[in-house]
């Protein structure tokens, strides 16, 4: 949304923001993970409703450091009296790449000590970074019982999806991870904490199913107002505080028709004849057509010399080569880990037809994606700063490109996969958002008087 100041979280419902746009930077420098057109782009700017401000004074200095300091001056501004403060704080840590933390001050003396502990130069490096969350987190809890607020705070805490192994995440004993459909990529670290929760349920564990768009009908209870009809997700306030039961079922996990990963130098979305999705009922969780993949544990001291670091900027999204997607059902509840598939087992075959029948009816009713690829009038307005900002307004937009249906059969198609091909339908989808690393965003904070309307 960057391309377009119009889309900036402080046009979307926030007061202020401050950190970067673009999905990953470097913790020092601040420039983008990757070079465009042999050039290394800066990318840190505050901004209000009104305009932004390119942040030109920051480099050197952490990022974590640069949020806890704005954190500290949004609770030492903000009158409680007048109005409830509603604070997004998606930090940095610990997305890729993965740059070494050199304040060792920010650390207590058992951190310290549990670091040099720690083999491997990535893990290392990793556990910097985590630790440093944790300084950030311990500050802005500070902060609010400085300013007389902690008793009247909800604190969420949520990764929003699996770790990637090639930016030092683990998700063991999970499968999988970061872009993908197993419990490593989707399940994550979360928790929440308040002095208003009832005694009974402090220190337990929350066994109900919790999907990312619930925070949003959530965070509205909280407020005392009333959740707006027809939004995505469930309020789960009564039974977070043991009142009720957990009220949600299932979870969609995701639907795609398109080929993944897509280049983003291509003009049109390749469709694929049926579609990647997940869908969880209860205990059971239904894939299709999906890549298997494996279980994947942090490197040995051997293991450790021969990987490369800050290999994060690379992400997770490339599929296993020669590896052909198939289908899946797990008893979760009975097998976290999904290691024995139930999808061919007589006795789950109605419980099969019926989640597939759901997943199909939800992806012939879903909404055309609009794709628009590179657009390389962006370093035109960029060349002047040095800095990835907007370069596009509502007058300059171009009409989107959309999907496109390839008649032939690619790698990702039923015939290629050795499935039935029986489902079809052509529509779109959005990548999964309800798992991503420990403790990691790739929004540094916002605020705002009230939760922005498309969720927290």
């Amino acid at each position: 949304g960057h391309y377009m100041f119009d889309f900036y979280p402080t046009k979307r419902g926030f007061d202020s923001f401050y950190g970067y746009v673009t999905d990953q930077e470097h913790y020092y420098n601040h420039t983008y993970a990757f070079q465009i057109v042999d050039t290394w782009w800066t990318d840190m700017c505050k901004a209000t409703p009104q305009n932004y401000t390119l942040l030109t004074q920051v480099e050197g200095q952490l990022s974590t450091i640069l949020y806890r300091d704005q954190v500290r001056d949004l609770i030492a501004e903000h009158k409680p009296k007048e109005h409830p403060l509603f604070l997004y704080y998606a930090t940095q840590n610990v997305h890729g790449p993965l740059d070494d933390i050199e304040d060792m001050s920010i650390f207590t003396a058992d951190q310290v000590k549990a670091l040099e502990s720690v083999e491997t130069a990535e893990r290392r490096i990793f556990g910097k970074l985590v630790g440093a969350l944790d300084h950030a987190v311990n500050d802005m809890v500070e902060s609010l019982k400085k300013h007389d607020m902690w008793e009247r705070t909800v604190l969420i805490f949520s990764s929003d999806n699996g770790g990637c192994e090639y930016g030092g995440g683990y998700n063991t004993p999970l499968r999988g991870g970061k872009h993908f459909l197993f419990e490593g990529g989707l399940r994550v670290p979360a928790f929440v904490h308040s002095p208003m929760l009832p005694d009974t349920v402090k220190g337990t564990e929350y066994n109900g199913l919790f999907h990312i768009t619930d925070m949003f009908a959530t965070i509205i209870t909280v407020t005392g107002h009333d959740v707006p009809p027809n939004v995505d997700g469930v309020d789960q306030w009564d039974a977070l505080q043991g009142l009720a039961e957990p009220p949600r079922t299932e979870i969609i996990h995701n639907i795609d028709y398109w080929t993944f990963p897509t280049p983003t130098t291509s003009s049109t979305l390749d469709m694929m004849k049926r579609p990647r999705a997940a869908l969880r009922q209860g205990d059971m969780k239904l894939i299709l057509h999906h890549w298997q993949l494996p279980w994947s544990s942090p490197p040995t001291a051997s293991e450790d010399s021969a990987k490369p670091l800050n290999q994060g900027v690379v992400d997770c999204g490339t599929p296993p080569e020669g590896n052909l997607p198939i289908d899946w059902l797990f008893n979760i509840t009975a097998d976290p880990e999904e290691r024995v598939n139930l999808f061919n087992e007589p006795e789950y075959a109605e419980l099969v037809g019926s989640m597939r029948a759901k997943v199909m009816m939800e992806a012939e009713n879903m909404n055309m994606a609009s794709w628009m690829n590179e657009d390389p009038t962006a370093i035109q307005t960029w060349m002047h700063s040095g800095f990835i900002e907007p370069w596009m307004t509502k007058s300059s937009l171009p009409a989107p490109d959309y999907m496109t249906t390839d008649e032939g059969a690619t790698e990702d198609s039923p015939e290629a996969s050795g499935n039935d091909g029986q489902d079809g339908g052509l529509t779109d989808g959005a990548e999964p958002t309800d798992g991503a690393e420990p403790t990691d965003g790739d929004e540094p904070p916002v605020d705002g008087d009230e939760p922005p309307t498309d969720g927290p």
